[in-house]
């Protein structure tokens, strides 16, 4: 049986990525593309366009949602009313919002991906144990280089990135990030450990737009077998 996967943000960049991924993956039904109502007459997403957000999470299994932090959050509680799954990924300011997310994850499974890349997905768990390998004795910083129309910065990987490092440390707060803008670069991403006499550097690149649909598909069969919970996208790919 296919899984009905609504998607919120239908009509934005990584959306209509995600979407087209959507259409093409066996498997799955994607029922359609929930925008505002501004955005009906937009062109771009191979689903029906609507603007009911109650009427498009009745009709999924699953809602992905590639948004903004406040609209995650609003359609999050109603799938939780609804007992519906959401695949979330919007970026995530600060750790109050994905503390937001736990909450409502106590009703539903919710997996918080800010990254759709295997490689990016692995890399977490990768920094988080080299963090604290290391120790407080390598200085660590994180970068993201980014197209010049990206609107969330710091970008969710880099946030990720900062995370795990602290997490790994121990540490109260995340190493500082240096995010820059330039040009249509897909996206890099490194992690800078500088020691007393040597330095690590780690570097995640994107090197083409397309959406890696064997996590996008482990993601979703994740959300259709799991109990309620708040799930990070390494853990998914790591089972």
């Amino acid at each position: 049986m296919s899984i009905k996967v609504g998607l919120s943000g239908a009509i934005g960049r990584m959306g209509r990525r995600v979407g087209a991924a959507l259409a093409a993956m066996e498997g799955v039904d994607f029922t359609c593309g929930l925008v505002r109502s501004s955005g009906l007459g937009a062109d771009g997403c191979v689903a029906p366009l609507v603007d009911d957000a109650q009427a498009a999470i009745d009709h999924c299994d699953v809602l992905m949602d590639f948004t903004d932090v406040d609209r995650t959050f609003e359609l999050s509680r109603l799938c939780a009313a609804a007992g519906r799954p959401v695949f979330v990924g919007t970026t995530m300011r600060t750790e109050a919002d994905l503390d937001t997310l736990r909450k409502i994850a106590i009703d539903i499974p919710i997996i918080c991906a800010p990254n759709v890349t295997r490689g990016a997905a692995t890399l977490f768990g990768i920094l988080e144990g080299l963090a604290r390998r290391l120790g407080p004795d390598y200085d660590a910083k994180v970068l993201g280089l980014h197209h010049r129309a990206k609107k969330e910065v710091p970008s969710g990987t880099s946030g990720e990135i900062a995370r795990r490092i602290r997490t790994g440390r121990g540490d109260d707060a995340p190493p500082e990030i240096a995010t820059v803008l330039a040009g249509g670069t897909y996206g890099t991403h490194e992690a800078l450990f500088a020691g007393p006499n040597d330095e690590i550097r780690i570097t995640h690149t994107v090197t083409r737009p397309d959406i890696d649909v064997t996590v996008l598909r482990a993601g979703l069969d994740w959300l259709m077998s799991k109990p309620a919970g708040f799930y990070g996208i390494s853990e998914v790919l790591a089972e």
